[in-house]
């Protein structure tokens, strides 16, 4: 059985390939869709953010976690510290389905059906 690490879990390559081992196609992606998660755009919005501060030295590591709940993106000044700043996405009854988070040292700075007015609001905390 073939393994990849993706960042925060250990997923079979088996699961992500579909019905190697008996499973249906229908239930890969139900398993695949019960996990919340950033689309291409929104990553490149959150790495574009992401690396402008860390061209200023602000941040140096980074966290992507995908849940049943949410999904987080954390933004670190060093590897072993907590997070100083979360863009956090969560489901919600908008036109979108989601809201946006946005976190920095604890605090929770904006709450948006926009990525756009989250990422912003993080910026201006930063400097940017």
């Amino acid at each position: 059985m073939l393994s990849r690490y993706t960042g925060t879990m250990l997923v079979t390559l088996e699961h992500l390939q579909g019905s190697r081992q008996g499973q249906t196609q229908q239930n890969t992606k139900q398993t695949k869709n019960d996990y919340i998660s950033f689309n291409r755009k929104e990553i490149s919005m959150i790495v574009s953010l992401y690396s402008m501060c860390v061209a200023k030295g602000i941040w140096r590591d980074y966290a992507l976690d995908l849940t049943k709940q949410m999904a987080a993106f954390s933004m670190f000044r060093h590897t072993h510290e907590n997070p100083l700043a979360m863009i956090i996405k969560l489901p919600a009854n908008t036109a979108s389905g989601f809201v946006y988070e946005a976190i920095y040292e604890r605090k929770c700075l904006s709450r948006s059906a926009f990525l756009e007015q989250a990422i912003a609001t993080l910026s201006e905390k930063v400097g940017l």
